[in-house]
């Protein structure tokens, strides 16, 4: 086996056809898909039966515990690869052609971890406009570099990563792959990411307002909580004091962004009240992670 795909399924079960049908479409072989979704999910569990024929060797199903979040299904799917280079994406990302040859093929003797532009697609509506406005704009094709390059992150949904690499940071993703965490273990080990303008996928969103939004708010918290542990604990208090500000910061720092992306500012209207929500949600999960940062510091449970 010389790759393994994780397909993470949070939500979105009617994207997962479009996404398979990509992948079998361009399919190298040596190369295994790990769909993992939350076992409770049953509408995800219908539809992997569904598009997992016995001819569909190369795809394992692989339900993940009830309720896991998207690093988690990450960490579920990567501890049962087989692959020596691993591949991470979700089911509202679908991979232009030649994107499974082009993770095959990459060279990971530079790198620990090579990520690829999110782009939205065309025609998407106010609710996939807002979701990648807040999730995936930085990742777009018009603020990556024109050749595989060195960059100090890339997004998890659209990238490939050295398994032996993986391995010598285990400790930062044994409880779910929280790109921020990892990728510091990483870089502190000595170990470079890269941007290859050549892996590129396209957004196509399946969450729905409260899905996202929920899936924002538990995001948000666990960043929150882990930034505030990982600070001194004076600096921890001043974070936490502070974190009533991060709607504005925020905010300000994604329409900012918005702004300067091609294609996205006539998009922004239809978007923005969204957009304020899911930041909101974000926010207000950051802020309790980073309060309930303090009190675990302080020993209250």
């Amino acid at each position: 086996m010389r790759l393994s795909v994780v397909l993470a399924v949070q939500e979105g079960a009617h994207r997962l056809d479009a996404v398979l049908t990509a992948l079998a479409a361009d399919l190298p072989s040596g190369v295994e898909v790990l769909v993992v979704w939350p076992g409770d999910d049953d509408a995800v569990a219908r539809q992997v039966e569904r598009l997992t024929p016995p001819e569909r060797t190369w795809l394992r199903p692989l339900p993940a515990p009830a309720g896991a979040l998207v690093p988690a299904l990450w960490t579920h799917g990567i501890e049962r690869a087989t692959a020596p280079r691993v591949a991470l994406t979700i089911v509202h990302c679908v991979p232009v052609a030649g994107w499974l040859q082009r993770l095959v093929d990459i060279d990971l003797s530079r790198w620990a971890g090579v990520g690829g532009p999110i782009d939205q697609r065309p025609g998407s509506d106010a609710l996939g406009w807002a979701i990648y406005l807040q999730r995936y704009a930085p990742f777009a094709s018009s603020c990556s570099p024109d050749a595989l390059g060195e960059v100090p992150e890339i997004a998890g949904d659209n990238a490939l990563y050295d398994r032996a690499a993986l391995d010598a940071v285990s400790g930062s993703w044994d409880d779910g792959f929280w790109e921020p965490a990892v990728h510091a273990a990483l870089r502190a080990g000595g170990a470079r990411l890269a941007m290859d303008p050549g892996l590129r996928v396209l957004h196509h969103n399946g969450y729905s307002a409260r899905g996202f939004c929920s899936q924002r708010l538990r995001h948000g918290y666990r960043f929150g909580r882990d930034r505030a542990l990982g600070f001194r604990t004076v600096t921890a208090i001043a974070y936490a004091a502070a974190s009533p500000a991060v709607p504005l910061l925020f905010g300000r720092k994604v329409l900012v962004r918005a702004l300067g992306l091609r294609g996205a500012r006539a998009q922004l209207p239809g978007a923005l009240p969204w957009l304020a929500v899911f930041i909101a949600a974000w926010s207000l999960g950051e802020i309790s992670g980073a309060h309930a940062a303090l009190w675990s510091r302080a020993g209250v449970r």
